[in-house]
């Protein structure tokens, strides 16, 4: 039923958004009057004067008979509306790629992995008009090396093309912009526990901006389909599909006298009818086997997934060359117990720029309750559930070659007893370089 639902949403926001360009290209083209413009496409021929002597209708017969023209009357010469484009634009295409490099090694007492993963990510744009433009992002994952797991699968190494993202952008008008489609969708825009996936659904968000272009506030929200990764087995007489809500309230404000910049954002979100493969995904890999019925294809969660997440990023340019920031996210699942139900992750980095590249070390913390999210909607390096922790990392930022090199280390505790988690230490060292090609 709710795929159902958002797929007329989808149709009816199309419509709306045609109609609302036809309308108002319409209105600058169609006189007020019941008498012909001059502005229309077919032009207006002068009045007649008693006193003058008809022209011939043709310079090389002057015997030819003149035709009549009397106020009003319209010749069949074509001409363009002043100001109007009346040919199709040209659509415009943008690409670019982005391709990471990483060698990781993770280690814990259930799991040992070692190897090198390269994701090769191609991003394009169509841009049809002011208001309509289409995303299409893939990512292609290629992984060698060993991992050894004692429960499941994590870890391994898999070669796979995944879909980011396809969507269609509406803008109607200034404030408003409108997405459908395959979206890469997360709780909180600027720090949540939950990675990017990519969910078939619809967003919407309506910005305020002050006078002076310093202060943003805006209104948001998505209704999505969350992705189960496989195939349920089996179906269930009356099952509703499995849905992802949030709605989102942000500002963003600049001080210019301090050279600061300010976001803040309050994300409500709910999951609901979560099917039995993200269950049985999620009991082995971060939320609490206390959450769950059932094993194997029967699994179910026995809690739900609704509550708060609340963020904060302030940067401040102290000097020309010399920069910091700082971020900062806390969550709240109201639907699970409280000892297991809300976490906190903070970031603070400085940035200090040479003549030839950029030095960034930063250093994270982090304390996450085990059933904050369901744990299988996080990648695997940023998976912090029922665990607390520190990661401490080093970037070398190359501006004009696009190329970023990091190292991190990730110390990761288990907070409550779990037979499926052990305290873990991850290290990764790679590049990222980013291309455009179009």
């Amino acid at each position: 039923m709710f795929s159902r639902i958002s797929l007329v949403i989808i149709f009816a926001v199309q419509v709306l958004a045609s109609t609302r360009v036809f309308a108002q290209d319409s209105a600058t083209s169609v006189p007020t009057s019941g008498a012909v413009a001059p502005s229309t496409i077919e032009t207006a021929a002068p009045e007649t004067n008693a006193m003058s002597t008809p022209t011939s209708a043709s310079s090389d017969n002057p015997l030819a008979p003149t035709p009549e023209l009397t106020a009003g009357t319209v010749s069949s010469v074509s001409a363009p509306l002043p100001g109007l484009d009346l040919t199709t634009p040209p659509v415009k295409f943008k690409g670019n790629l982005d391709v990471l490099e990483i060698g990781r090694e993770y280690d814990d007492k259930y799991m040992q992995s070692a190897g090198s993963l390269t994701v090769v990510t191609p991003h394009f744009d169509a841009i049809y008009t002011s208001w309509m433009s289409f995303d299409l992002e893939l990512s292609g994952i290629f992984v060698a090396g060993n991992t050894k797991n004692l429960y499941t699968d994590e870890g391994k190494g898999t070669n796979i093309v995944i879909l980011d993202e396809a969507a269609v952008n509406f803008k109607p008008i200034k404030e408003l912009d409108i997405r459908a489609g395959a979206l890469l969708t997360k709780i909180n825009p600027i720090l949540s526990i939950m990675s990017e996936n990519a969910f078939v659904g619809m967003s919407q968000k309506y910005t305020f901006t002050s006078l002076s272009q310093n202060v943003k506030l805006s209104f948001g929200g998505e209704e999505a389909i969350p992705s189960a990764g496989t195939v349920t087995p089996g179906l269930i007489d009356g099952a509703s599909d499995a849905y992802f809500l949030t709605g989102t309230l942000a500002a963003d404000i600049n001080f210019t006298g301090m050279s600061s910049r300010l976001k803040i954002a309050t994300t409500a979100f709910e999951f609901g009818n979560l099917s039995s493969n993200v269950a049985s995904d999620c009991r082995f890999i971060g939320n609490s086997p206390e959450s769950f019925d059932g094993i194997g294809d029967s699994s179910r969660f026995t809690i739900g997934f609704a509550g708060y997440e609340s963020a904060l990023s302030f940067k401040t340019d102290w000097t020309n060359t010399f920069s910091s920031e700082f971020v900062g996210s806390t969550i709240i699942n109201q639907k699970a117990p409280g000892d297991r139900n809300n976490g906190i992750q903070t970031f603070v980095n400085v940035k200090k720029k040479f003549e030839k590249f950029n030095l960034v070390p930063s250093l994270g913390y982090f304390d996450m309750a085990a059933d904050v999210t369901p744990a299988t909607y996080t990648i695997f390096p940023n998976r912090y559930h029922n665990r607390k922790g520190y990661t401490v990392e080093l970037d070398v930022q190359l501006d004009k070659q696009k190329i970023v090199f990091f190292g991190s280390y990730t110390r990761a505790n288990v907070l409550q007893d779990s037979i499926y988690l052990a305290d873990r230490n991850m290290f990764n060292l790679g590049l990222e370089a980013k291309y455009d090609f179009l």
